[in-house]
């Protein structure tokens, strides 16, 4: 197991704006459907009949007090206030129910067009992504968009509603309490959004970090066994000490500034409170105010700024949203277009192929292909030789559709290979890579897994002429054996061989081979030559090979040099050209 040697960047070297960002989470919100939406209407009914419980809380109190009243007076208001807080309390658990339920298909959704979207980038595109970092974008990245979507948003709606329907309460009352509550209410969104400033940079920093750590924890552990072939665990471990050393200081900086920001926001309430509180006081002892309208508003004063202040607490769930949004929205990239396929007809059981001038780069300079042209029939077999580099694995790529051409097109009997559906493409295809994957799964659904309703005696069949019955003879249990994760019961030639069987048990129209034969002994590999010419008959095949004697019995040879096709032709004249003996080649032809 290879191990990648990531470094670890603290400063991201290019950030996507988070206007872009919260424009990704603008644009999911409709995929809540109507429980968003409602989730605020019910927070704000929740907060007018906060209004009217404080009213009638003040009015009972004012009448006990100065108005002589007993208790059977103020029982209705006692009553309607009871009732507002048991309305208010059903309310506000409905509103959570449905803003929960709301972020939780959005959440769903994101993960299933990560998911789709990932498979059809296909492994060319995310190779250069770590496991482990998509793996904690999976779990805990769309996680933190449950919190901003449940929380976040309804309390925006909150506070944009509250604070103005008590104004517009007070200002008719008490001017002068209605003009502190007007100075002092700006002051905590202002601070809350200086202080968020600083600390977005550094929780976008901090999310990096903790992608990395995922990926790269997850690298190591896939590669445990080479670290230890080569004697490295003690040079990982105390790289990962240091990594984590590294997170956690970065991790207590990040709660600084949240605690910082949570304490002036809390100070400046309690002052702006205070502020009423005693305004009120000295009017309510100079006899410029009466008791009942006093009360109310003070009642009312930790309200006015409590959304304001949840807003704070939850303005770090919208950090925490924004930062994950930005990986999200790259690996999202091109999933709404999914679904812009024309041809959704099944292909015929036969097809022609044609390269027009296809050119590609991986990296936008450097030609990996550079006008590549030629026709694979129907029902022809034809190889790609060359030397390493020469572009034959992109070829593969470009028709499996991991990859699409910078230049020129693909046509499938005259069709765009673009304008097909993709599963609808994919179903005429059988492929078999260079390293086959083995699940963890029994050598009998290893075999049949493009053909899950396979006959058996369709798979003994193959199995007897492609050697897979030697395989059987040495497990345990036989077919219904346990093969573990990526085969690590068998070798290469017996992993080779179970992905040779399942491509020729699926009934396709078009075989793509890449080095089909390489971890075969050349008995074996003659063997299985001899069958696999019989059994795909009638389909057309496309093989990159590196020895002689399996590219003799192929219809047509390309031959390819630094991405471009050097000749098509026979085998006989293709393997007698000039240039195929040039030792730059570096092709074992043996």
């Amino acid at each position: 197991m290879p191990i990648k040697t990531s470094t670890m960047k603290t400063e991201a070297t290019t950030e996507s704006p988070t206007r872009n960002n919260e424009a990704f989470l603008k644009r999911h919100k409709s995929d809540s459907g109507p429980y968003l939406t409602r989730a605020s209407s019910v927070h704000l009914l929740a907060s007018s009949i906060l209004i009217a419980q404080c009213f009638c809380l003040a009015y009972a109190i004012n009448a006990v007090l100065f108005e002589d009243a007993n208790f059977n007076d103020i029982l209705p208001y006692l009553g309607l206030f009871l009732g507002c807080v048991i309305l208010r309390a059903g309310l506000v658990f409905l509103a959570d129910q449905w803003a929960f339920y709301g972020a939780g298909l959005i959440v769903n959704k994101l993960r299933h067009d990560l998911f789709v979207n990932l498979f059809k980038r296909g492994p060319v595109k995310n190779e250069r992504e770590q496991p482990g970092d998509i793996a904690h974008l999976w779990i805990e990245g769309a996680e933190s968009l449950r919190t901003y979507y449940a929380r976040y948003i309804p309390a925006r709606m909150t506070m944009a509603f509250l604070p103005i329907a008590i104004l517009l309460l007070v200002f008719p009352v008490d001017w002068i309490s209605g003009i502190v509550f007007l100075v002092t209410a700006p002051l905590i969104p202002f601070f809350m959004i200086m202080i968020g400033k600083g600390t977005e940079a550094l929780n976008r920093r901090q999310w990096k970090r903790l992608s990395y750590m995922s990926g790269y924890f997850l690298d190591r552990i896939q590669g445990l066994t080479t670290l230890k072939l080569f004697n490295a665990g003690r040079r990982e471990v105390d790289i990962i000490a240091k990594i984590s050393d590294d997170y956690r200081l970065e991790t207590m900086r990040v709660l600084r500034v949240a605690c910082l920001s949570s304490l002036m926001l809390e100070f400046l309430a309690t002052i702006s409170i205070a502020i009423i509180a005693v305004l009120i006081g000295f009017r309510l002892l100079w006899g410029n105010i009466d008791f009942l309208p006093a009360f109310f508003i003070l009642l009312l004063a930790p309200e006015f700024y409590m959304p304001l202040r949840r807003m704070g607490g939850f303005y770090h769930a919208r950090m925490d949203a924004v930062a994950a949004s930005e990986r999200l929205a790259v690996l999202l990239q091109g999933a709404e277009d999914a679904s812009a396929q024309h041809h959704s007809a099944p292909l015929p059981d036969q097809f022609k192929i044609t390269f027009e001038d296809v050119s590609f780069s991986y990296d936008g300079v450097t030609p990996v292909l550079d006008r590549v042209s030629f026709t694979l029939n129907a029902g022809e077999h034809m190889a790609i030789i060359g030397p390493s580099g020469a572009g034959k694995s992109t070829i593969l790529s470009l028709l499996l559709g991991f990859i699409e051409p910078n230049a020129g097109r693909i046509l499938i009997n005259d069709i765009p290979l673009p304008d097909i559906d993709q599963r609808v493409w994919r179903t005429a295809l059988s492929w078999v890579p260079q390293k086959p994957h083995i699940f963890n799964q029994t050598l009998l659904e290893n075999l049949t897994l493009a053909k899950p309703d396979a006959r058996m005696d369709e798979v003994l069949q193959l199995a007897e002429s492609l050697h897979v019955t030697d395989i059987v003879r040495d497990l345990p249990q036989g077919y219904d054996s346990m093969l573990g994760e990526d085969g690590a019961r068998l070798s290469g030639g017996q992993i080779q061989r179970i992905a040779l069987l399942r491509a020729l048990l699926r009934p396709s129209a078009l075989m793509l081979m890449d080095e089909p034969t390489a971890s075969l002994d050349h008995k074996t590999e003659t063997a299985i030559r001899s069958a696999m010419d019989t059994l795909s008959k009638g389909r057309s095949v496309l093989t990159i090979a590196h020895r002689l004697h399996t590219v003799r019995a192929m219809d047509k040879i390309i031959l390819l040099k630094a991405g471009r096709i050097v000749t098509i032709d026979t085998p006989d004249s293709v393997l007698k050209h000039p240039e195929l003996h040039d030792t730059a080649l570096e092709v074992p032809l043996c």
